[in-house]
């Protein structure tokens, strides 16, 4: 990083995000370091205001109805063509990226309800609960492999549990997994609120190695296909229409993308709020299985206070 990125990173931004913050803009407050111990009275000052523009860029809101209204009304977009000066990106002959289409969280109808109604074809209910014992199975041997002790929960489960699945749908070969692994906590980072100067930095390198990989993996499982929901995107059709390769690249970047960290985030939160619920009931200890034996799921449930 150079002295220029240096003040930027540690001078500059920070200061412009207090000073916002200072003035109740929310995208600003939830940057602070304070927000991520206990954002609760930001997402209720949020939501007693609707929708908000943040001086930052983003508009912001937590509440629902809404979310839910916003979502449905075409005066907003989430495709960057809508950004003012927005220019697409040019990257060199043979980069992965080149060529790419936008993945569904970025696209407009009619584009977006064609992709959709293609991925639905192989995101069926059925094919998501045929994942069920799978994902058992891992949650299991993980916990066993945590000991029957105190450990870690984050490293433990929240972190590998989402990694496994997201292998497991998109047919990865076990010898490839160490490389997913690396790549999601690098992409951890990519996820969280940016402001405009950190959006246009140079993308790091795993930007570049994920769609490289996933292109390869495309190939390999339309000349081989297995039970992975990635070989059922594939073959996926709708009166003769396919997704394209690169549509196929950008929908499997999008389960790694949008299947780890909001994992991770949910099993740590949902611990967190089971844990501070009073009158909940307690898990009695774990123990690890026998080999011998199926997998077993780990059930805890929490009493509910009754209304009055």
């Amino acid at each position: 990083m150079g002295l220029a990125e240096t003040v930027m990173d540690r001078v500059v931004e920070p200061a412009v995000i207090g000073w916002h913050a200072r003035r109740g803009d929310p995208f600003a407050r939830w940057m602070l370091p304070s927000a991520k111990a206990d954002p609760y009275p930001l997402y209720d000052a949020a939501r007693a205001r609707g929708l908000v523009r943040s001086r930052l860029g983003p508009w912001v809101t937590a509440s629902h109805a809404t979310a839910s209204a916003v979502l449905r009304d075409r005066r907003f977009s989430t495709s960057p063509a809508h950004r003012p000066g927005y220019a697409p990106p040019v990257f060199e002959p043979g980069d992965p990226r080149d060529g790419l289409p936008p993945d569904l969280l970025s696209l407009d109808p009619p584009d977006h309800a064609r992709i959709r109604r293609l991925m639905s074809a192989a995101f069926t209910p059925r094919a998501v609960a045929a994942l069920e014992p799978a994902v058992r199975a891992e949650a299991a041997r993980l916990l066993d492999a945590a000991g029957p002790g105190p450990f870690d929960l984050i490293g433990a489960l929240a972190f590998p549990l989402p990694v496994a699945v997201i292998c497991h749908v998109l047919g990865v070969p076990a010898g490839d997994r160490d490389k997913f692994r690396a790549w999601a906590r690098d992409l951890e980072a990519l996820l969280e609120p940016r402001t405009p100067w950190t959006a246009a930095r140079p993308a790091p390198a795993v930007e570049s190695a994920v769609p490289a990989y996933m292109r390869g993996l495309v190939e390999r499982r339309r000349a081989d296909p297995d039970g992975s929901l990635l070989s059922a995107l594939i073959a996926a059709q709708e009166d003769g229409d396919r997704l394209t390769t690169g549509e196929l690249v950008a929908a499997a970047q999008l389960v790694l993308f949008a299947g780890f960290v909001t994992t991770v985030n949910l099993i740590g939160n949902g611990a967190a709020a089971l844990l501070s619920q009073p009158g909940r009931e307690q898990c009695g200890p774990w123990r690890p299985t026998r080999p011998s034996r199926p997998a077993r799921s780990r059930n805890c449930s929490a009493t509910t206070a009754r209304s009055s």
